[in-house]
């Protein structure tokens, strides 16, 4: 079977290398908040949405600040990529979620909810990050 090929920083072109940096200081806030989330919100050791959506938070961060281009096993790669992809994808799942409550909470008090800045951004950051990881991975698929 035929090794994919990996690329260095020095020969990432550069709209991927400020991609992964920016995944990587998403990453590093990811894991930050979730374990507030986890461990400073709450307080009771029951699985609540809270504590679901923090371990997903914390998996996601530390996905994203893997050394993707370190990886060099096809089936490790394979797999951890696949991870990423189910992962961020409940990770979209629960932004829209967290947005959908904080409107349905806003709008039980008759006001409006302003527009979701930050899951925003960090939906566009997470989607970002599967063909940025996957084009350092097969950057021959590039040209």
């Amino acid at each position: 079977m035929k090794q994919a090929n990996t690329t260095t920083v020095d020969s990432m072109p550069k709209g991927l290398l400020y991609v992964r940096i920016v995944g990587l200081v998403t990453g590093l806030g990811l894991i930050v908040w979730g374990f507030l989330r986890l461990f400073v919100s709450s307080w009771e050791p029951s699985v609540s949405g809270l504590q679901v959506g923090s371990v997903i938070v914390l998996i996601y961060g530390a996905l994203l600040v893997l050394p993707w281009s370190k990886i060099n096993g096809p089936r490790q790669w394979r797999i951890l990529f696949g991870a990423l992809v189910l992962i961020s994808v409940a990770f979209v799942f629960l932004q829209v979620i967290e947005v959908m409550f904080a409107y349905m909470a806003v709008a039980e008090q008759g006001e409006k909810l302003s527009p979701p800045g930050l899951q925003g951004l960090l939906i566009f950051v997470a989607l970002l990050q599967i063909p940025a990881i996957f084009f350092i991975h097969r950057p021959d698929l590039l040209n």
